[in-house]
């Protein structure tokens, strides 16, 4: 199974080709959020205002620019 998806892969097919890069946006921006908010959790513990504004501003941004995808 595993190398009739390798092989599906290097035939170029767009659509395949399409998808896993959606398939891979999604998951990285839902990394990008998770580290953002673990990062702010430690702003906020350590009582860093300055990290814990840049952090939320980022995370805003990041998340605005997906709803706006969305519409």
């Amino acid at each position: 199974m595993e190398k009739q998806v390798e092989r599906r892969s290097q035939t170029g097919d767009p659509v395949t080709a399409i998808v896993a890069e959606i398939v891979l946006e999604q998951a990285v921006r839902a990394h990008t959020v998770e580290r953002l908010r673990r990062e702010i959790d430690r702003a906020l513990d350590e009582r860093d205002r300055e990290k814990f504004e840049e952090l939320a501003l980022l995370l805003r941004r990041l998340l605005s620019e997906e709803s706006g995808k969305t519409e």
